[in-house]
């Protein structure tokens, strides 16, 4: 909200993004429950995700509504007028970013499993935001943007207060703005040197990504290690014990172990008898000196 107050410095078209992130919000939580799915960590997290994209449709219609009432339109038709001269923008890049989840939200098997419910409520979530934008955020403005607007000061009452420092971030995004025009007018000049720029970076990109190399899932350090130890079958657990007591007795020169743990009446998956000792380590900064 701080952000969409600083650009349009206006409360009322804040208080327009403020009530329509609720109602996005809501109308997702009713489409998941229709769907069946729960909050939990996954869901919660897509919805972190989604949150940013849920206020971007309703601050694109927000601003040309905006624009168009400060060109002396009355609320209604600034409202009207406004959302649809975005609504096919609006549409398109909601969709754009549809589909990159749809084909994971609807994959089978493990990848299914582990992120179906993710892209769903990502999708879910936009589908929302889409309609509270085109309806909901046309509505809220044709209401509080009957009265006059303007950017220079607040009125609270019958009284005016006038920003302070406000108009320095104006002027710096505007600096910000002119700067932008001449690096565009000078690429523009110059579409082949542009061309073989980005020619060079999308190579570079192709050419890097043998060097990331891939994983299921990244590696997670939580300062555990775990030693296994396999016996014949018949071993009593005196002499399991006895063995693991050894071994414990040499780690305990190590002042990165916190704890031990002896587990000595495990079986392994294949029927062999098996014993273990759990280590937990203090710091991750000296978990190298233990391996």
């Amino acid at each position: 909200m701080i952000v969409v107050f600083l650009f349009l410095q206006n409360i009322r078209s804040t208080l327009v993004i403020a009530m329509s992130i609720p109602v996005s919000l809501l109308a997702t939580f009713a489409m998941m429950k229709y769907r069946g799915m729960t909050l939990n960590l996954i869901t919660l997290c897509s919805l972190t995700i989604a949150v940013g994209m849920l206020v971007d449709n309703a601050i694109v219609v927000l601003e040309n509504i905006f624009r168009l009432r400060q060109d002396e339109n009355s609320a209604q038709i600034a409202a009207e007028k406004g959302s649809k001269e975005i609504f096919f923008a609006v549409l398109s890049s909601t969709l754009t970013t549809v589909v990159v989840f749809l084909p994971i939200a609807l994959s089978d098997g493990l990848t299914g499993l582990m992120f179906s419910d993710f892209c769903f409520t990502i999708i879910i979530a936009l589908m929302t935001s889409l309609v509270v934008a085109m309806t909901a955020t046309p509505m809220f403005c044709s209401l509080l943007l009957k009265k006059g607007i303007s950017s220079k000061y607040i009125r609270i009452g019958t009284k005016h207060y006038r920003y302070k420092y406000l108009p320095k971030f104006t002027s710096g995004i505007e600096r910000l703005k002119e700067f932008y025009a001449q690096f565009m007018k000078g690429a523009l000049q110059k579409p082949k040197r542009v061309i073989f720029v980005c020619l060079i970076i999308f190579v570079s990109s192709i050419v890097l990504v043998a060097f990331v190399g891939g994983e299921l899932i990244p590696k997670a350090d939580q300062g555990n290690v775990t030693i296994s130890a396999e016996f014949p079958y018949g071993t009593s657990l005196e002499q399991k014990e006895k063995v693991l007591i050894d071994i414990s007795k040499r780690l305990e020169h190590h002042k990165e172990i916190v704890a031990q743990t002896i587990n000595i009446g495990r079986v392994g998956f294949y029927g062999q008898e098996t014993a273990e000792i759990k280590i937990k380590l203090n710091d991750k900064k000296r978990q190298k000196n233990v391996s």
